[in-house]
């Protein structure tokens, strides 16, 4: 009789624990120094559009999400050895990375990703301004290798850096000329410091215009469920209140 009253009892626990949910997790890389994409606020959590939007991604597929900080420069290589499931950083997709990394649907369409910051007693407004100066661009970035193809016709020396509060410090200090990054980001530093203004580069060998996407391990089935989500975040108006809430003065 005891046995059978184990056995029950056994029985029931199996039942009830197969019953109940198990929550996946999704572990995603990001390099939180992109504001206002994602940046770390005082209390060592993370903030931005890119940390909300994936927020939001987890909650449409039912999965927690894990954040895993890791550089710019390294996120490729991270994926790759399966280090995270993926990655949202403000990353461009160029066929440069598509050979490494698969990309979800682009979740926010860029300007011009070939945008320079500078000092506004430098005077500088063209890109022939910038002729034989130092240009400052982050590690990994699609700025840093267009800059690095027509660093020899400009005669620029390009500096990269990991940190793009570095580079903004960095010009401030006369250390480097400009730094080379998209529109969008190049508006908002010079929105928040009057020393500082932009103007995009014109070059015919700059092809400034893509988007921004969430990059996977290549084949990763996570693909395909992220772009759903993406999908109905866009119908429900999620993304819209995302680029009003970070993007207010697009």
């Amino acid at each position: 009789m005891k046995k059978l009253l184990l056995a029950l009892l056994l029985t029931s626990l199996l039942a009830a624990c197969a019953a109940t949910p198990t929550t996946e997790t999704l572990v995603v890389l990001t390099s939180p120094d992109y504001p206002p994409y994602e940046s770390i606020k005082p209390d060592g959590t993370y903030e931005g559009y890119d940390i909300e939007l994936m927020e939001a991604i987890g909650e449409k597929m039912g999965v927690t999400i894990e954040w895993k900080e890791q550089s710019f420069d390294g996120i490729i290589a991270a994926l790759q050895s399966n280090q995270g499931d993926a990655a949202i950083s403000g990353m461009n997709v160029s066929e440069e990375r598509l050979l490494s990394v698969d990309f979800s649907d682009i979740y926010k369409a860029d300007g011009d990703l070939y945008t320079a910051v500078v000092k506004v007693e430098d005077g500088f407004a063209t890109i022939e301004d910038l002729t034989g100066k130092t240009i400052a661009v982050q590690t990994g970035t699609v700025q840093e290798g267009a800059m690095n193809a027509i660093a020899e016709k400009y005669g620029f020396t390009v500096v990269s850096q990991k940190s793009y509060a570095t580079i903004i410090e960095d010009i401030k200090l006369d250390r480097v000329d400009a730094l080379v990054i998209d529109s969008t980001n190049a508006a908002t530093y010079a929105q928040e410091d009057a020393t500082l203004m932009n103007f995009n580069l014109v070059d015919e060998a700059l092809d400034g215009k893509a988007g921004t996407a969430i990059a996977f391990p290549k084949g990763s089935e996570w693909v395909a469920k992220v772009n759903t989500a993406l999908a109905e975040l866009v119908s429900d108006g999620t993304i819209a209140a995302l680029d009003a809430k970070w993007f207010p003065a697009q």
